[in-house]
């Protein structure tokens, strides 16, 4: 009889362990889920301020689309989340470091009512009847989130392409008993995430050019100038820009050569406006000329100093008043 009590408590022991193991659920929807993140490219501008708060982008995975149930999970079993492959993590906003500088990420795990964060380490207290153990469950509404900040005012990027934020691969994982990669119940993949930066520009106002009183004692075939300054001052994340100015209007003449000024009369034969670049060029009004200024570091004005020239185009003199023209600089970043 003393014989019969001691197997059936052994066999008691051997049982309480086996259920004790918070192993996942054969009637679970799935085993351990990878999700994944496609590629992206992330789009910043220059003027940006660093921002630890608002992100300059956000990715959410696919949610799970089944619950991974765990049985039998003693009070105390560790788990958590953990993040792979990055490193310089701030330990106040839980923002790591990437492959530019200035560009942080951050990671976060839902249980598709709330977020969490990543890092965590934790360990499990059950919720039911039982407080010594329960079934741990990964809800199938359960989803990753991946941030990306501007930790810097300034960036320093070498591809208009796009420059390298991070690789493609595994990036963070949930785990349950052993705090190991290999041992995920969740996985999140990505997709390469590159950034392009625009460039934040301010340029000279809407000018009028004033030729005062004009008479035909003054009008003379070599014209009355008058200067056009003006420029455009740009922002880059790539360390230099480089700006060009074309001319266009809707009054060119017939070679585009000049624009049409039209008088107090209303005729627009008998006077024009040409057009001089900073090198004394004469630009084409139709668009199809240009000057460039290259390689400008960031933030240094590009400087076009025109020259506005009223000449006469006819043998009849204008209308006495005033008299009108108008031309659109273009401005093109490169």
């Amino acid at each position: 009889m003393r014989k019969i009590t001691i197997m059936i408590a052994v066999l008691c022991s051997l049982a309480m362990k086996a259920h004790a193991d918070c192993d996942l659920s054969p009637n679970t929807g799935g085993g351990p889920w990878i999700a994944t993140i496609p590629a992206a490219i992330i789009t910043v501008d220059a003027s940006q301020p660093a921002d630890t708060t608002n992100p300059i982008a956000q990715y959410d995975s696919p949610t799970q689309g089944y619950g991974q149930t765990y049985l039998h999970c003693m009070k105390g079993t560790p788990y958590g989340r953990d993040a792979y492959g990055l490193y310089g993590m701030d330990a106040s906003t839980l923002i790591y470091k990437t492959n530019v500088d200035g560009i942080g990420v951050k990671l976060s795990w839902s249980n598709g009512a709330s977020l969490g964060t990543i890092p965590k380490d934790a360990t499990y207290t059950p919720t039911g009847e039982d407080k010594t153990q329960g079934d741990f469950m990964y809800p199938a509404n359960s989803y990753f989130r991946v941030q990306f900040f501007k930790t810097t005012d300034s960036l320093t990027l070498t591809n208009a392409d796009g420059d390298l934020v991070l690789p493609a691969g595994e990036i963070a994982y949930s785990w349950l008993k052993t705090k190991s990669p290999a041992a995920y119940t969740q996985q999140l993949n990505i997709g390469r995430i590159l950034i392009v930066s625009t460039p934040s520009c301010t340029y000279s106002a809407d000018q009028t050019i004033d030729f005062g009183t004009v008479t035909s004692n003054t009008l003379t075939s070599n014209g009355i100038e008058r200067p056009l300054p003006f420029n455009i001052n740009c922002r880059t994340d790539y360390g230099y820009y480089s700006a060009s100015a074309t001319l266009t209007t809707l009054t060119p003449s017939s070679d585009s050569s000049y624009i049409k000024v039209t008088d107090a009369g209303g005729k627009d034969d008998r006077m024009g406006i040409k057009m001089r670049n900073s090198k004394g060029e004469d630009m084409k009004v139709d668009g199809s000329s240009s000057e460039a200024i290259n390689n400008k570091a960031s933030t240094v004005p590009a400087q076009f100093n025109w020259t506005a020239i009223l000449i006469p185009t006819g043998t009849t003199p204008p209308t006495d008043g005033d008299f009108t023209a108008k031309a659109e600089i273009v401005l093109q970043l490169r």
